[in-house]
C-alpha cells in the first residue's frame, strides 16, 4: 500500500509517496497554483504517477483558510448575536494586535462581519449557565429573511455564556440550517467553547468566514480524488500538529489556518527520534516566508492566540512564527532610501526573474543565483530552469538605485537582509520566551532553508545545524508522520480552594468520552488511542492560564497546587503572595497513533567522497569568491565528512556549508553540520 502527504506552499507543492510495501520514499516538487491549489495538488500525484487505489492514507496541508483569511478573501458572513452585544467584534479588549503601541498611523482592523451584517436576537443565559430567555421565533425568521435577501454564505451565531451552557445556540443553529440548507451555520460553543466574548466571537466569525471557501476546496478536491480511484478519507494537517479527517476540518477551518507551517514542526519532531535531539528549532524557509518553532524537550511550543488579519484568533495551535523571509522575497528601496528584503513575494507566479517568467524585481533566489550558490543547471520544480542573465539584470536594477555597479555586493546585502529577518524570528521564539538558542540545534528545510541555515545559526549562537533528508520535502514528509489529534477544551471556572475536585474530574472523563468518539468515526482501533488530560490554572484575577497535566482517577488539591506555582515561576520568576489559583480550562487530548514511515540505511558498498563531487565553481561566501566543490547528495556515502566551503546540490533544495564549518553525512542520509 501507498501513503502520500502533499503540502501546498506559496511557491512550490511539495509531494511525498511512501510505499509501504517495499520502504521506498519518492518525492518530487511542482509549481503552487495559487487561483486554485488543487491543480498543483493533481500535478504533484501525476508528477510520482501515484497509482491512488493502492493508497491507504492521504494527507494534505494546506493554505486556503490561511490565505482567505489574510487576504480577507472569505464568503459573505452574517452574524447572530445576543441583544446589546453585536458590537462586541468591534470594541475588542482596548488591545492593539498589530502596528505597536506609539505609532500614530495606527488603524484598528476591521472585523470579519459589517455592523449592517450582524443582527441581535432578544435571548439570555446566565453565567452560571441558566436560561432566562430563550430566543423567540420570530426573531429567527426575520433574520433568515435578511439572509436571503443579502445573499449571505456563512452564518455565525454568537451568544453570550455559551460557554457554560449553548442550549440556546445549538437551537439557533439547527433552526438556520433547518431553514437555510445551503448556507453555513455554525455556533461559538462549537468552535471555542470558553470564556472571553471578544475572542469567542472573533474565532466563530473567523471559522464562519472561511468555511464556505475551505469546503468547497476540500469538496472539489474529494470528488476528484474519488473519481481517480483514492477510497480513503483525506487527512488535513491541523493547526495543533495533528492530522484531522477533510469533513472535520470543513467544518471547522479555523483549526487549520496553519496547517502548512505545522506539518514542517511535525517532522521535526520525527527527525529528533532518529537524531536523539530533545530540543532544537525548526526552521522551514519556502519561496514565500520562513516558518521557525521552538520545541524542547520534544515538545513543541503552544500558543494561546495568534494575530490573522490584524485580528485575534484563539485557537489551539502550535507557536510558530513566520517571517516574510522566502527565495521569493523581493528585496526594495523605499522612498527615504532603506534597503528591505521582504514581505512582498514574487511567488509562484511570476516568480523570481531567474525563473523566466515574467518577474523583473530582484528576490533573495536571485541574489544566490548571481553569488553562484545555485546553478543555472539547477532545475526547481522538475521544470524551472535558472537564468543567471535575468537574475543578473533584476540585481542590476537594484544597484542602480544603490548607487553602486557592484552585483555581488548588492547580492550579499539580500542575502543577509534575508537572513537577519529569520534570525529575528528565532530570537522572538527563544531570547524573548526565556530561551537561550544556543542550548538548541537548528533543524533547517524548506526548498532555501539549507542554503542560508549556517548563516543564520552562526548569527544567534547555534553551533549545530542538521539539513534532513529530502528537505525540500520535509513539511509534506512531516505529513506521513503525523497522528490523528483533536483537544476538547471547556471552561470550569473555580478558586482551586474551593473547587469540587470529584465534578473536575467528572467533566474530563466526559469530555475523555467525547475525544475517544472522535478517533472511533475516523476509525481509529481503541488499543492505538492515547489520551491526556490537563488543567488550565491562573492566579484570580489574571488574565492568561498555565496548563497543567493531570490524571482524572487522581485528583489531589495539594498536588495541582504544587505543580502549577512550580511552572508559574518557571515562566515568570516569582510568586504572587496575594492571590489565590483558580481553575479556568478543562482540556482533554487525545492522539490516535498511525504507522511512521523509516529511512532506509544508506549503501555504503563501493562508495567514496570524491565520487560524489560533480564539479568546483567559485562561490562567493563572506564577501570572498572561492573554489568550492559541489557534492551530489545522492552520491554522498554514510558517515563521509568535508569541510566548507563546500555545496551540495540535490532535488528540491541547495546546502551551504560555510567555512569553518564540518558536515557529517549519517547513517540513513541526514547532514550534521557543526561549526568548529
Amino acid at each position: 500500500m501507498l501513503t502520500f502527504g502533499v503540502d501546498v506552499g506559496g511557491t512550490f507543492t511539495d509531494i511525498v509517496v511512501f510505499d509501504e510495501d517495499t520502504g521506498e520514499i519518492r518525492v518530487a516538487k511542482v509549481p503552487s497554483t495559487p487561483a486554485n491549489q488543487a491543480e498543483g495538488f493533481g500535478d504533484g500525484l501525476r508528477a510520482l504517477d501515484v497509482d491512488l487505489p493502492r493508497v491507504s492514507r492521504g494527507l494534505h496541508g494546506t493554505t486556503v483558510a490561511t490565505n482567505a483569511a489574510i487576504e480577507r478573501k472569505g464568503a459573505p458572513t452574517m452574524g447572530i448575536f445576543t441583544k446589546g452585544f453585536r458590537d462586541v467584534l468591534a470594541i475588542g479588549t482596548g488591545q492593539r494586535f498589530t502596528g505597536g503601541l506609539f505609532d500614530p498611523r495606527f488603524r484598528k482592523s476591521p472585523p470579519l462581519i459589517r455592523r449592517s451584517w450582524r443582527f441581535e436576537v432578544d435571548e439570555r443565559m446566565s453565567h452560571l449557565g441558566k436560561s432566562l430567555k430563550p430566543p423567540g421565533e420570530d426573531d429567527l425568521r426575520a433574520i433568515a429573511a435578511a439572509v436571503q435577501e443579502r445573499e449571505a454564505e456563512s452564518i455565525a451565531v454568537c451568544f453570550l455564556h455559551s460557554y457554560e451552557n449553548d442550549a440556546h445556540e445549538r437551537h439557533v443553529v439547527a433552526w438556520l440550517k433547518d431553514a437555510l440548507p445551503d448556507r453555513f451555520v455554525c455556533g461559538s460553543a462549537e468552535v471555542f467553547p470558553q470564556v472571553r466574548e471578544f475572542e469567542r466571537f472573533t474565532a466563530t466569525a473567523f471559522n464562519a468566514y472561511l468555511g464556505p471557501v475551505v469546503e468547497r476546496y476540500l469538496d472539489r478536491l474529494s470528488e476528484e480524488l474519488r473519481k481517480n480511484g483514492f477510497c480513503r478519507d483525506l487527512l488535513i494537517m491541523t493547526n495543533n500538529g495533528g492530522v484531522s479527517a477533510a469533513s472535520r476540518t470543513a467544518r471547522f477551518p479555523v483549526t487549520a489556518v496553519l496547517s502548512g507551517p505545522a506539518g514542517g514542526v511535525a517532522a521535526g519532531l520525527f527527525l529528533s527520534e532518529q537524531l536523539g535531539l530533545d530540543d532544537f528549532i525548526t526552521c522551514d524557509m519556502g519561496g514565500t516566508s520562513t516558518d521557525v518553532c521552538l520545541v524542547k524537550n520534544r515538545r513543541p511550543a503552544s500558543a494561546a492566540q495568534r494575530i490573522v488579519s490584524g485580528l485575534p484568533l484563539r485557537i489551539p495551535q502550535l507557536d510558530i512564527i513566520t517571517v516574510g523571509a522566502g527565495g521569493g522575497s523581493i528585496a526594495w528601496v523605499d522612498t527615504d532610501g532603506r534597503f528591505a528584503v521582504g514581505p512582498r513575494s514574487a511567488g509562484a507566479v511570476p516568480g523570481p526573474a531567474c525563473y523566466g517568467r515574467g518577474g523583473k524585481e530582484p528576490t533573495v533566489t536571485d541574489a544566490n543565483v548571481v553569488l553562484n550558490r545555485l546553478s543555472p543547471e539547477t532545475r526547481l520544480g522538475g521544470a524551472v530552469t535558472l537564468r543567471r542573465d535575468l537574475a543578473e539584470a533584476a540585481i542590476s536594477s537594484l544597484a542602480e538605485k544603490l548607487g553602486t555597479t557592484d552585483l555581488r555586493f548588492v547580492a550579499e546585502g539580500i542575502v543577509r537582509v534575508a537572513e537577519s529577518n529569520m534570525c529575528g524570528a528565532i530570537r522572538e521564539i527563544s531570547v524573548e520566551r526565556g530561551e537561550d538558542p544556543r542550548a538548541f540545534t537548528l533543524i533547517a528545510f524548506g526548498g532555501a532553508g539549507p542554503m542560508h541555515g549556517c548563516a543564520v545559526a552562526r548569527e544567534v549562537g547555534i553551533e549545530r545545524v542538521v539539513a534532513p533528508n529530502c528537505p525540500g520535502n520535509l513539511s509534506a514528509l512531516g505529513l506521513l508522520t503525523s497522528d490523528l489529534r483533536h483537544e476538547i477544551a471547556r471552561t470550569h471556572l473555580a478558586l482551586l480552594e474551593k473547587a469540587d475536585l470529584s465534578v473536575v474530574a467528572a467533566r474530563l472523563f466526559q469530555m475523555g468520552r467525547q475525544a475517544h468518539a472522535l478517533l472511533a468515526s475516523e476509525s481509529v482501533p481503541e488499543a492505538d488511542r492515547e489520551i491526556h488530560y490537563s488543567i488550565g490554572l491562573r492566579y484570580e484575577g489574571q488574565a492568561h492560564e498555565l496548563d497543567i497535566t493531570v490524571d482524572p482517577d487522581n485528583l489531589d488539591r495539594k498536588a495541582l497546587e504544587r505543580a502549577f506555582t512550580g511552572r508559574y515561576l518557571d515562566a515568570w520568576s516569582y510568586l504572587p503572595t496575594d492571590r489565590s489559583p483558580q481553575i479556568v480550562t478543562l482540556r482533554a487530548v487525545v492522539t490516535g497513533r498511525t504507522p511512521k514511515l523509516v529511512f532506509p540505511r544508506l549503501d555504503n558498498s563501493a562508495r567514496q567522497l570524491g565520487e560524489a563531487e560533480i564539479e568546483r565553481r567559485d562561490v562567493v561566501i563572506a564577501g570572498t569568491a572561492r573554489e568550492t566543490p559541489i557534492y551530489a547528495r545522492t552520491s554522498l556515502p554514510a558517515e563521509a565528512r568535508f569541510w566548507g566551503p563546500a555545496i551540495v546540490e540535490e532535488e528540491g533544495a541547495t546546502t551551504v556549508v560555510p567555512p569553518d564549518w564540518e558536515a557529517r553525512v549519517d547513517g540513513v542520509g541526514n547532514l550534521i553540520i557543526q561549526a568548529r
